[in-house]
């Protein structure tokens, strides 16, 4: 056990002598290979540098990590204890005391320090990782610490992982968020990335705070981000609400490259065919089908969906089975947003539907392509006016009495204010839908009207 006192005098916490004394347990490795591992491996995750010297497979790694949960030393006699459950009263099987107040080996908790972060507080969870808010111990700077789930720590996600960060960090963009740092604490691999103070775009869209014209500027930025990422080979693949954020000064910054593929002969074995990434909501065709040759489109895909979403308020294609969602995403058409929300103009619908075809040849051509049409619809005098939300009151309609009233009040020609001017065609085109719903009222409550006359009528005869 020589080489388990040479560990333990190194190591500044007791994860690497709790992986080898597992390791030595189950008759994984010898004494004399923990010890050739240990003088090669300064430095490095005990774990990693024995898969990586070729002592343990990539199951035995995630044979030992699963274990290494339930795992207690007893801090009596220096027993390893495994367990089926770390609940209840636990007692150490070789002196038999209490293991309440032992060590407690598993990392399954937060730990308070990874590298030179210590944590403050969880922000959110995804399916692999954990978020943290963070702060830099020399330079005092808040970070987002993105940290892998234990249950995940097998070789091939901490290579996405880590690739993640090597990825995002090529990177640098007003439109992204920044990626400062990357590394390894006793196993557990973390990044550390720009803390955004804002709000996710989701909870934007569920709070119906994003008028159309602030979808078109949150787009283009989105769009603008993308194409710098492009332009470096990188696809996102999962963009989302979700995954953009939105600054407290209103700059939108795309987040989360988990799923994130760099275009290369190199890393596309990483990816198979047949193999569905992403969230289906917002999953491209070629996505849903598991096409192994994903593309850059694939995000101009995702983009269209959202911008999709923030205009009508929900995304195109709905479904509570998975499947059958994505074969809608596959066969079927989106509804055309203006068949749901009028007042988004004829120009941005187009830009929506174009960047969600199914065919990706047949969307725009780059996320610079989407940008440019985005940016010359902002340029254009006549759109809808910023303080119209997309699907807030635009999907009330006014009670009876008030809709009458207005009828009687068609203004006639007036002079206008030069803001009348700017936003006029899109009022016109507002007023146009807002009177053909008048026609119709009015003929309904006409065609009730002729009806209760005659009926009285008849009744008057049978008298």
């Amino acid at each position: 056990m020589e080489s388990i006192n040479v560990l333990d005098s190194r190591a500044s916490e007791p994860e690497d002598v709790l992986i080898a004394r597992l390791c030595i347990k189950f008759n994984l490795i010898t004494s004399d290979q923990l010890e050739q591992v240990l003088q090669q491996s300064l430095g490095k995750s005990l774990i990693y540098a024995l898969h990586d010297m070729g002592y343990l497979s990539e199951e035995q790694v995630a044979q030992i990590l699963k274990v290494r949960k339930k795992t207690m030393i007893c801090s009596h006699c220096q027993e390893i204890n495994v367990y089926e459950t770390l609940l209840g009263r636990l007692v150490c099987e070789r002196c038999h005391r209490d293991l309440q107040d032992s060590r407690h080996m598993s990392t399954t908790g937060r730990r308070k320090k990874y590298g030179k972060y210590i944590i403050t507080r969880e922000i959110g969870q995804g399916s692999v990782g954990v978020v943290y808010e963070a702060k830099h111990l020399s330079l005092n700077q808040n970070v987002a610490l993105k940290v892998l789930k234990n249950e995940h720590i097998t070789t091939h996600i901490v290579q996405r992982f880590l690739r993640e960060a090597q990825m995002v960090a090529q990177l640098n963009h007003p439109n992204i968020v920044h990626v400062y740092d990357s590394g390894e604490e006793h196993g557990v691999p973390y990044i550390a990335m720009e803390f955004v103070k804002g709000k996710p775009l989701n909870k934007m869209i569920q709070d119906r705070e994003i008028s159309v014209r602030r979808a078109a500027e949150i787009a283009k930025c989105v769009a603008e981000g993308l194409e710098h990422a492009h332009k470096h080979s990188i696809i996102h693949r999962d963009i989302k609400p979700e995954n953009i954020m939105i600054t407290e000064d209103g700059t939108p910054k795309i987040a989360d490259f988990g799923l994130a593929r760099q275009i290369s002969a190199e890393e596309s074995r990483l990816t198979q065919a047949n193999t569905i990434m992403g969230t289906p909501l917002y999953m491209s065709p070629e996505q849903a089908e598991g096409a192994a040759n994903i593309t850059a489109l694939t995000d101009i895909y995702s983009l269209g969906v959202v911008l999709y979403e923030m205009l009508v308020g929900r995304p195109p294609f709905l479904h509570s089975d998975t499947m059958l969602l994505l074969n809608k995403i596959i066969r079927e058409q989106p509804t055309p947003p203006r068949n749901m929300q009028g007042v988004i103009p004829k120009t941005l619908e187009d830009i929506c539907l174009k960047a969600m075809e199914k065919k990706p040849e047949d969307r725009f051509v780059s996320a610079q392509e989407m940008r440019l049409s985005l940016e010359q619809f902002l340029k254009e005098p006549v759109i809808v006016p910023e303080n119209v939300t997309t699907h807030k009151e635009i999907t009330k309609r006014p009670p009876m009495r008030q809709v009458l009233s207005r009828s009687a009040q068609i203004p006639v020609a007036q002079k206008k204010s030069m803001k009348e001017l700017m936003w006029g065609q899109a009022e016109s085109q507002a007023q146009e839908e807002q009177q053909n719903d008048i026609v119709f009222d009015v003929v309904m409550w006409g065609l009730l009207l002729v009806g209760l006359l005659y009926l009285g009528y008849r009744m008057l005869h049978v008298m």
